[in-house]
């Protein structure tokens, strides 16, 4: 998450990152359309769009392709149905693999300023996500909880939180972990296997776990904001080695934050404001091993709004992000947008 203007940092998925609300972008797209083999409520312009640029009019690259080599083209956005609500914030989209399953934080249950973890459901991707439930066991109701994110059997969560026995006295966010051996049945979340990379003074937000969940992304407020990677061999380990992600930061006081990878981690998404703006970058790698690429900004989604939190699809076809352009303040809500020059 990027801090509000004029406000200590609040939450990972919250508030915008340090400045005023920009005017409201008009330009959402229809809602909930069906994408094929996508897993996801995408925007106008996805499916008859797909296949620009190949002679015969249909995709000849699959959409992480389209990614890895920069030619992505994605449709209009389009506000999620039941995660567009103009009274409250809805932010931090995390979908299964199945495309069935959303995670997300909003204020929706307790008010204004105070986030917790939902979790909506569809019968079919060709459905609209219904409206979310709080999960009780991984909210408090009076604190903030915030970047929910799993591995691939949604059997780990890690999420970001000031809660009391989570967070430090002074209200500082940390990282916080929970195991369970049946999806969708998590208790309460703590410090367990976090206790090198919370650190104290030093607010903590942005959490992703890669699918196997050797590999935690973060985005700690140092200097500004920095996407930093922690690692451990095994399940039962604590992470540990964290060190900033070299080549996507920008500079010292700069905000990059929200860090999101493609199922082969090739591919990293991000919040960034070196530009001016909240907008979402990405850059591409050959394998884990390597270094990334210079970032580039998203094609087709930044505006004059405020944009942020992204996650993509397990096919790379559809990018989710959260985004104030309904609302010109900062109610964010859910978006998606289709990948319209590649296939599943």
């Amino acid at each position: 998450m990027l801090p509000r203007i004029a406000q200590v940092v609040v939450c990972v998925g919250l508030v915008g990152c340090g400045f005023s609300a920009k005017p409201a972008d008009t330009t959402g797209g229809t809602v909930d359309a069906a994408s094929p083999g996508g897993g996801s409520d995408v925007g106008s312009g996805s499916d008859a769009g797909r296949g620009s640029g190949s002679d015969a009019g249909v995709a000849t690259k699959t959409c992480m392709q389209v990614w890895m080599d920069g030619t992505v083209q994605l449709g209009t956005p389009a506000p999620l149905t039941n995660q567009s609500n103009s009274d409250v914030i809805e932010r931090d989209p995390w979908v299964s693999m199945d495309g069935k399953r959303l995670y997300y934080a909003t204020d929706r249950i307790t008010g204004p300023g105070t986030s917790d973890i939902a979790v909506a459901t569809r019968p079919n991707t060709q459905a609209a996500f219904g409206t979310g439930a709080v999960d009780v066991n991984l909210s408090t109701g009076t604190n903030d909880e915030s970047r929910p994110s799993l591995t691939l059997d949604e059997k780990i969560i890690v999420i970001a939180s000031n809660r009391s026995g989570g967070g430090s006295p002074n209200g500082q966010f940390n990282i916080l972990y929970n195991a369970t051996g049946t999806p969708n049945m998590f208790g309460t979340p703590d410090m367990n296997h976090m206790s090198t990379v919370d650190q104290t003074q030093v607010d903590h937000f942005d959490p992703f776990l890669s699918p196997d969940g050797l590999r935690l992304y973060f985005a700690p407020v140092i200097a500004g904001q920095r996407i930093y990677l922690a690692s451990r061999g095994q399940l039962n380990d604590d992470f540990s080695g964290a060190a900033a992600v070299p080549i996507i930061n920008g500079a010292n006081g700069s905000h990059d934050a929200d860090p999101a990878l493609s199922a082969d981690e090739k591919i990293i998404l991000f919040t960034s404001d070196r530009g001016g703006n909240n907008d979402l970058y990405f850059a591409t790698r050959p394998d884990k091993a390597q270094q990334f690429s210079s970032p580039k900004p998203v094609p087709g989604v930044n505006g004059t709004s405020l944009d942020g939190d992204p996650f993509l699809s397990f096919d790379g076809c559809t990018l989710y992000f959260a985004s104030n352009r309904l609302t010109g303040n900062l109610n964010y809500d859910l978006f998606s947008a289709t990948v319209t020059n590649g296939v599943p």
